[in-house]
């Protein structure tokens, strides 16, 4: 089992990385490599084991696929994968990035309520997240007005210092 299950967390790690690559074909060769390596892996696992993982790879590839479509500007399907991701993750960091990366999906689209909402239900954010959603905002961003932008931002900033 230990592995099937290596074989596993690879092609999960080596999909992740061809998407933030921005290499699409290759993360979707390795996702569904994931796929069919999972029947041949946990097959002779207890039942509450089994799972157990699939559940963390289901949600892995979700939220994977779920930034693939973030990247090509489909971010009302990504939040659609995010939401199954979230339904199927096991694990307090998974849930973590499956947040982060809605957070980027609603500011993009401009839903800074939702936005807000995904900061309120995840207590495991820090500064360092910050950045990447202030570039979101640079030079009026999606056309909306820089003072709404700032007050939303500002709003987000308060979240996280809770």
């Amino acid at each position: 089992m230990e592995k099937g299950w290596s074989r596993i967390e690879k092609l999960l790690k080596a999909g992740d990385e061809a998407n933030k690559a921005s290499d699409t074909d290759r993360a979707l060769e390795d996702y569904s490599q994931v796929l069919t390596e999972i029947p041949k892996s946990i097959g002779s696992l207890p039942e509450e084991k089994r799972r157990e993982v699939l559940n963390h790879v289901v949600s892995q590839l979700y939220d994977g696929l779920g930034r693939m479509l973030q990247k090509m500007d489909e971010d009302e399907r990504a939040l659609t994968l995010y939401e199954k991701a979230l339904t199927h993750a096991n694990d307090p960091d998974m849930m973590a990035r499956i947040n982060k990366d809605m957070v980027q999906s609603y500011i993009t689209q401009g839903n800074f309520g939702l936005a807000s909402e995904c900061f309120k239900n995840s207590k495991l954010y820090s500064d360092k997240m910050l950045p990447r959603e202030l570039e979101l905002f640079k030079g009026q961003h999606m056309g909306l007005p820089v003072d709404k932008c700032i007050r939303e931002l500002e709003g987000i900033k308060g979240l996280l210092q809770e």
